[in-house]
């Protein structure tokens, strides 16, 4: 068999093949073809195209997938961290090619002005097509995004199908879309990438600069089911992921949370499942603060219940307020009971409560009568005596919550800025008096980290959680649905991830 060319070397070594190999498939000496692969890791040719038509490896445990954009050396401590990482997990390492041209970069020596090149550190993992990685999770490695588009994830909500997605880009975004009733929400990831902000002198490259993010996405597989995580690298190139930091070859564990926010809780109507995985996420990642919003659902007596609610409350026995705030007490107190502060968010279902309060119709409830005058007459004293009264929740908290020391309630005035970030927004008011979303939060000039919406969201620097009640409660069942039982952990250095909960798993 004929000695391969250069070209035929550089494109086996590209798909992942060594010189020993090369050299016993093909009956040739060693030394000529390691020479071939040293010239084609030193000097890669000015018009190389990805790897197109590569392979994805079935038998590992699961894969990292990010991103490189072409013409752009790499952050060479982030991928060996990553190299190591793969290597301890028998993960796979997936770089998806990405396209830019910048007019203003300066041209690299040895490489041609107007050709495409990628660094050679990346060839050998670089797939540029589309291929199943889990049962329902899909890499979108054929689908170029420019480095500098604000919204990366816009307008690709069909692609895919009702499978979950990931797509190469600069800048890490997360969408949870709506799927048939019954069928798990879509999620939509980009990753981040290896290499180093090499954007034109503009007003969208200054963004794209921005926005650059060291990252990407583990792909956990689990059975018939896979787990979702980012990673962000920092500026040295080590990453946090669960309870461990990875920097190069060195690794660390026992590592703790900051924070961790779980989805709404709606305590009436608790996902028993999310409750299960908040349990392992905190036995092994041990949080120091866990926020919660919405921990009353408050459906016994909601303003939002019509009459045929109500009667259906009545008939099954779910309209007494004080059963739900014993119910609410006792989830809290679960929370409370595995960290080491539990913030309670001003939140607007816990605000309906007050509002119930606030109608003196329900004076004449008379299955609620007796909770109604309690709290009432706790509120009016409170404020005769020149006080501001607690919310109705803690009111209730302090007197049934075994944990209730561990326990601080944030109000609608107040912040709970931790380590970076802010946690004390729920979600449902927006800047200027608008009603709130992941998109205007995301605005305001600080990190943020919401619930509110119940899917999973990245915008910019706006975190939102999922839920933690059931999928499918009476008012939206049947419907296509974008929850999803999901929690937002952050890091010693600040850096964030969702941990979403599958089928009772979450891949910790």
């Amino acid at each position: 068999m004929a000695e391969p060319t250069q070209a035929e070397v550089g494109n086996l070594v590209d798909r992942g093949m060594t010189a020993s190999r090369i050299a016993a498939e093909h009956g040739c000496d060693l030394s000529n073809i390691a020479r071939k692969v040293r010239i084609h890791r030193q000097n890669p040719p000015p018009s190389s195209e990805p790897m197109r038509g590569g392979w994805i490896d079935s038998t590992t445990q699961g894969y990292v997938v990010t991103a490189a954009q072409n013409n752009t050396s790499v952050h060479r401590k982030f991928l060996r961290t990553l190299e190591h990482y793969c290597k301890l997990h028998r993960y796979q390492l997936i770089v998806i090619p990405m396209r830019y041209r910048n007019p203003t970069s300066p041209k690299e020596a040895g490489k041609s002005e107007d050709g495409e090149w990628w660094a050679s550190e990346v060839r050998p993992y670089l797939f540029g097509e589309d291929a199943d990685l889990a049962p329902n999770l899909r890499l979108m490695g054929s689908i170029r995004i420019s480095p500098t588009a604000i919204r990366p994830l816009s307008s690709l909500e069909a692609f895919g199908g009702e499978s979950s997605t990931i797509y190469g880009h600069t800048k890490v975004a997360l969408e949870s879309t709506p799927t048939r009733a019954a069928s798990m929400a879509k999620l939509m990831y980009t990753t981040g990438c290896v290499t180093r902000p090499n954007y034109s002198d503009s007003k969208a490259g200054r963004k794209g600069e921005f926005h650059h993010v060291y990252g990407a996405v583990v792909v956990q597989r689990d059975g018939d089911l896979f787990h979702l995580r980012h990673i962000h690298g920092q500026e040295n190139g080590a990453f946090y992921d669960l309870d461990c930091k990875y920097d190069g070859d060195k690794v660390t564990d026992g590592h703790r949370l900051t924070s961790l926010v779980p989805g709404d809780i709606h305590a009436e109507m608790v996902s028993q499942d999310a409750m299960g995985a908040y349990k392992r996420v905190c036995d092994r990642l041990r949080p120091k603060r866990v926020i919660g919003h919405d921990v009353l659902n408050f459906g016994s007596a909601s303003h939002h219940n019509t009459f045929f609610e109500k009667f259906k409350r009545h008939q099954t026995g779910t309209d007494c307020v004080y059963s739900e705030i014993e119910t609410t007490c006792a989830v809290m107190d679960e929370l409370a009971s595995r960290t080491d502060r539990l913030h309670i968010i001003a939140s607007n279902h816990n605000d309906h409560f007050t509002k119930w309060l606030e109608c003196e119709k329900n004076a004449n409830d008379v299955r609620n009568a007796w909770v109604y005058a309690q709290t009432r007459a706790y509120y009016l004293g409170e404020i005769m005596e020149g006080r501001e009264p607690m919310s109705p929740l803690e009111y209730w908290a302090a007197q049934l919550c075994q944990h209730y020391r561990r326990m601080t309630f944030i109000g609608r005035n107040e912040g709970l800025m931790l380590g970076g970030v802010e946690h004390a927004y729920h979600g449902d008011k927006g800047p200027n008096g608008a009603r709130g979303s992941t998109r205007n939060l995301s605005r305001i000039g600080a990190k943020v980290t919401k619930g509110h919406d119940h899917k999973a969201e990245i915008i910019d620097g706006c975190y939102s959680a999922g839920t933690f009640s059931v999928l499918d409660p009476d008012y939206t069942h049947g419907a296509p649905s974008s929850w999803i039982n999901s929690m937002v952990a952050q890091y010693p250095n600040g850096k964030r991830t969702h941990i979403h909960v599958i089928k009772g798993r979450c891949g910790v």
